[in-house]
């Protein structure tokens, strides 16, 4: 027995997937018990299998118990498909050759891989989408990088917004 997922990409937070069990040799009407991280999921005994209340990393596989009259082996466990959901601020888009470190850091971190820029705006914005940094420097230097200090912010998660040639890239920032 061999399982699919379908959405097969990380999911959003309640959004639905869906689960398919392909069997070889397990007769007319094989048995089925979907498991979630090992353990029975209660009323998922059927081929196909969907649910919305799953976790980031759950692991799914299905169990199933041959119909034919005398098989050997009476059952096979699926392959296991882990799950992925979204569930925080993650990358928005991917920021190519632009790199932010230190991350985590303490406030102060380098934004790499500007060389080439001719414009660029820098935004940081707080957990409930305030802006608490703006800066738009001055590229005519030729350097690659960008240090910028955020003094007295307090710990937390931040989303750093960056501006370059009016492209926008965002990052997810941590600050302790």
């Amino acid at each position: 027995v061999s399982i699919t997922a379908s959405p097969n990409r990380p999911l959003n937070v309640d959004e639905y997937i869906t689960f398919t069990a392909t069997v070889v040799n397990g007769g007319n009407f094989p048995k089925f018990q979907w498991k979630r991280n090992g353990q029975d999921v209660q009323g998922a005994t059927g081929p196909v299998w969907s649910a919305n209340t799953l976790n980031d990393n759950d692991s799914i596989s299905v169990e199933v118990i041959s119909s034919y009259r005398c098989p050997q082996p009476i059952g096979a466990k699926s392959n296991g498909i882990r799950v992925r959901v979204l569930t925080g601020v993650g990358e928005v888009n991917h920021i190519g050759k632009l790199e932010v470190y230190p991350n985590p850091n303490n406030g102060t971190f380098t934004v790499s891989g500007l060389a080439g820029a001719t414009t660029v705006d820098v935004e940081v914005l707080n957990a409930i989408g305030q802006i608490i940094y703006v800066h738009t420097p001055t590229i005519n230097d030729g350097s690659d990088k960008l240090r910028i200090e955020l003094s007295d912010t307090p710990m937390g998660i931040y989303v750093l917004k960056i501006h370059v040639d009016g492209q926008m890239y965002h990052k997810l920032l941590r600050i302790e």
